[in-house]
């Protein structure tokens, strides 16, 4: 079986996030149908009011697409390198265009047949959109540089278990093979280096049981 890489879970999550926008494009148009459904009932279609609160639906979108990502994000076994969050960020760049292009046209309809000439209402609603945008990318990069932290910490503490354990299994087998040594040769004086490796080892036990006790 072949053993997956950080490409494999980048390909499989930047496709799953695509699904996830081609199938927003059609609730975005549906939040819109009933939006402009509620306030025609109103009489309120044609108003800076239907463009606002398609504005706000749009940011929601954007946020539900966010929580989707770390949740899919932290399925995958991501293994820490320096480039790793280089990596995830070139992908929520890909993910939440400043132009929110996946949208426009629907959005340029929806000013369309709110009909308002008031080019300051049409603009607040672009502004409302371009700032939850940018407090959705935010917010989103804040919790992908913690999911880096703990990773590097995870990696790191992980490096730092490997290094312990070759070095223990390296004085074991040397105090056995000093043993055999002084089993052969009894004259020998093996005694004290048989008591140097085995207190290394204690030693290096000891400051892996003291770092478990800091980190818990």
């Amino acid at each position: 079986m072949k053993i997956k890489s950080n490409q494999d879970y980048l390909m499989a999550l930047s496709e799953k996030m695509s699904v996830l926008r081609s199938a927003q494009i059609g609730e975005f148009e549906e939040e819109i149908k009933r939006i402009t459904h509620a306030n025609s009932a109103k009489g309120m279609v044609r108003s800076g009011a239907t463009i606002k609160q398609v504005a706000r639906s749009m940011v929601a979108l954007f946020d539900k697409r966010s929580d989707l990502f770390i949740r899919t994000m932290k399925e995958f076994p991501f293994i820490y390198t320096k480039t790793l969050q280089q990596e995830l960020e070139h992908l929520i760049n890909k993910l939440y265009p400043l132009n929110f292009e996946e949208f426009r046209e629907p959005y340029l309809k929806i000013i369309k047949l709110a009909g308002d000439n008031d080019e300051r209402i049409r603009n607040s609603g672009i502004a409302l959109i371009d700032k939850g945008l940018r407090e959705v990318v935010n917010n989103l990069k804040a919790d992908l540089l913690q999911y880096i932290t703990i990773s590097k910490h995870n990696h790191r503490r992980t490096k730092g278990e490997k290094a312990l354990l070759v070095f223990e299994a390296f004085g074991v087998l040397a105090t056995t093979f000093l043993a055999g040594m002084w089993i052969a040769d009894p004259v020998g004086n093996y005694e004290p280096w048989i008591i140097l490796i085995a207190a290394v080892t204690t030693g290096a036990e000891i400051y892996r049981r003291i770092k478990l006790v800091k980190e818990t």
